[in-house]
């Protein structure tokens, strides 16, 4: 605990390290300040310490300091195109980026360790945000870590089956099939989708669930010649056999 106040960068990491791993009890008002540390390295410790200890205060804080870790990656990227756009980074820049890219690692790391809608709340707007070129591995991340706990906030992910961004809509579709049974209810209303692709989507997902409960509603589409959804009854029925 008395590292926590070090003045080495370096130690003060790899303090929150071992609190980050430890039982007891550390105070908001040590941890906070660290999340708006100089050191992306401190800031993203600091972020998983949080985490585990003040979680009532942790969404909100690591939220806010993700958001802003990306603004800086941003700004980082605005002035390099200003600077003539070179496709060559200069050293610092790669540190500076690389070193923001592992914070929000930890950032993302932090929120998947908070239960609550809020934590998948905060995932699901990570997993769908259509900015590729700064928060794209934010957004990967945080899908793997929705697989068992989009059921919360499923409404969010059946709508970004229609994403005009491809990979979103991939996201969000491979999210919902390795999800629980407890997506299945809304899955099955994009059955009857107005978009053909979302409709393409769901009938996919309930393929690989095994849905009976879809069985007559892809059996009349099957009648309108759908070779997607023939191929659905046939997988459905494999899975899960009377």
């Amino acid at each position: 605990m008395p590292l926590l106040h070090d003045d080495d960068v370096h130690v003060l990491q790899e303090a929150l390290l071992a609190v980050g791993r430890s039982t007891g009890e550390v105070s908001a008002a040590i941890l906070l300040p660290l999340l708006s540390h100089d050191s992306p390295a401190v800031r993203g410790a600091a972020a998983v310490a949080l985490a585990r200890y003040q979680p009532a205060v942790a969404i909100k804080a690591i939220s806010a300091q993700l958001h802003r870790e990306i603004v800086s990656e941003r700004v980082l990227y605005d002035n390099h195109q200003k600077n003539g756009g070179s496709p060559l980074f200069t050293q610092a820049e790669i540190v500076a980026i690389m070193s923001s890219f592992k914070c929000q690692m930890e950032m993302v790391r932090a929120i998947s360790m908070l239960k609550g809608v809020d934590a998948t709340r905060e995932m699901t707007v990570l997993a769908f945000q259509p900015d590729k070129y700064f928060s794209q591995y934010d957004g990967i991340i945080a899908g793997f870590q929705l697989w068992d706990r989009i059921g919360e906030n499923v409404v969010v992910a059946v709508q970004a089956l229609g994403s005009n961004d491809e990979q979103v809509a991939d996201r969000a579709e491979w999210m919902l099939v390795k999800a629980g049974a407890d997506v299945l209810p809304e899955v099955r209303k994009a059955l009857d989708s107005t978009s053909k692709t979302v409709r393409e989507r769901a009938i996919r997902i309930v393929a690989w669930h095994g849905d009976r409960a879809s069985l007559e509603r892809l059996r009349a589409m099957s009648a309108e010649k759908s070779d997607l959804a023939i191929w659905a009854i046939a997988k459905i029925e494999t899975m899960s056999p009377n």
